[in-house]
């Protein structure tokens, strides 16, 4: 009989006020309801929001460790976030290099309503 390979995916998102954290959440549910799947939640960098505070920062360097990454962001004005196209631009380097190259990826977004 086959063995199923564990699954680790990334959850990365940049989220203001905590609504692309809940969506996260939904997310990784989502993926952890096939059981080889386990999922970790992280932020592109620190956040002062209570709600946020607690959730870890991913690395550049700990991106290409992961099968897979979902990434969520809100949208302004039909863009991804300030926070996640800041995180995207430091990603050069693993591109150059191929580092995540056939890795499945997921985009998730929050539409903003002003």
């Amino acid at each position: 009989m086959a063995q199923k390979k564990d699954v680790n995916v990334l959850v990365l998102i940049y989220s203001d006020n905590g609504g692309t954290l809940e969506l996260a959440k939904e997310f990784a549910k989502g993926l952890e309801k096939n059981s080889n799947v386990r999922s970790v939640i992280k932020q592109v960098k620190n956040s002062d929001h209570p709600i946020l505070k607690t959730i870890p920062v991913a690395s550049m360097e700990e991106l290409s460790s992961y099968d897979g990454i979902a990434f969520g962001s809100p949208v302004y004005f039909g863009n991804i976030s300030t926070g996640m196209s800041e995180f995207f631009s430091k990603t050069t380097d693993l591109w150059a290099k191929h580092a995540l190259e056939g890795m499945p990826a997921s985009v998730f977004i929050i539409p903003s309503i002003a």
